[in-house]
């Protein structure tokens, strides 16, 4: 039997009220090559709809101040150019550059080339805001964390996943067509998903006879993992920030998201999500999700904590 836990979503409020956008240029000019490193994208499964999404952040309709810090601020802009040319550098795209020409006659593979090698060489703002420019890849761990909820999450991520999360550990699905296809040969990512295949072909959905009921436990997102029976499978819905990995994880802020990662190494997954698969951004699919395996809660830092999947989902913030 599954548990799958969720809780109320609560919109992120800013209160960096700085509206400046950092402009700084690395000092090594880093040129295009995607030989040794493309996204895998399942082609068979994007939709028109799917292709409209990815180049609303990739190409905004408008370029002022707001724009930037929306989708720059945490290259977001540059993990949706880079899938886009992962799209271009894989065989049989011929269905999916259409769309992308259908949308725009001016947004071809030159353009995509160019706007993702200024962004490549550009320091993710958000990282200049922590004063972390002298630091690599995952400095989100290196910098001192001086907040309670951060510095406890890192004592979990020392323990259990100082060498991070395994490729099968973090899936990445665009939308319910290619979870759908996962079943079928030459339609999921080798990488990521073999296993999901083999359970799949070994048991198929339409023959599985499981029954259960439905429990309504009021309580923490973070204590309510502890209640449900040992044995059985635990998968916790994370209403995610579409663009930050956590949300204001390091600013210390109690929405749903912060919580599950402060009481969790979960932010380490969303970290190797944003390094290992995003190209150094950060983007979740608007019509997709990112499924983690086998993070693990913690009720303090002397427990084993109790192991869970969790799904990212974006949380959308609308005003009325």
């Amino acid at each position: 039997m599954t548990f799958f836990l969720s809780s109320y979503c609560h919109s992120h409020i800013s209160f960096l009220a700085r509206s400046l956008i950092f402009i700084l240029f690395s000092q090594r000019f880093i040129p295009y090559n995607m030989a040794n490193s493309r996204a895998y994208i399942p082609l068979h499964a994007l939709r028109k709809i799917d292709i409209q999404s990815i180049l609303n952040v990739a190409f905004p309709l408008l370029s002022n101040e707001e724009t930037q810090r929306r989708f720059d601020y945490h290259h977001s802009r540059r993990t949706m150019l880079y899938f886009l040319l992962s799209m271009y550098n894989t065989p049989n795209n011929e269905e999916i550059i259409d769309s992308i020409k259908k949308y725009s006659s001016k947004i071809d593979l030159s353009r995509i080339e160019k706007d993702y090698t200024y962004l490549k060489n550009m320091i993710e703002p958000y990282k200049v805001e922590h004063r972390a420019e002298n630091f690599d890849d995952y400095w989100e761990l290196k910098k001192a964390a001086n907040r309670p909820g951060p510095r406890q999450s890192y004592e979990h991520i020392l323990k259990y996943r100082q060498e991070g999360f395994q490729e099968k550990e973090l899936k990445l699905y665009w939308n319910y067509d290619q979870i759908r296809d996962l079943n079928k040969n030459d339609c999921f990512n080798p990488s990521t998903d073999s296993d999901t295949n083999d359970a799949l072909l070994q048991s198929p959905v339409n023959t599985r006879q499981n029954s259960g009921i439905i429990k309504f436990v009021q309580d923490g997102i973070e204590n309510a993992v502890f209640q449900v029976p040992e044995g059985k499978q635990v998968i916790v819905l994370d209403f995610a920030d579409e663009r930050m990995p956590g949300g204001y994880f390091l600013e210390n802020a109690r929405t749903q998201e912060e919580v599950i990662l402060y009481h969790s190494d979960g932010y380490r997954a969303l970290l190797d999500l944003k390094y290992k698969i995003m190209d150094g951004g950060y983007m979740l699919p608007e019509y997709g999700v990112a499924y983690i395996k086998r993070v693990r809660f913690f009720r303090d830092t002397h427990s084993e904590g109790r192991v869970t999947d969790l799904i990212v989902a974006a949380c959308k913030s609308f005003e009325l």
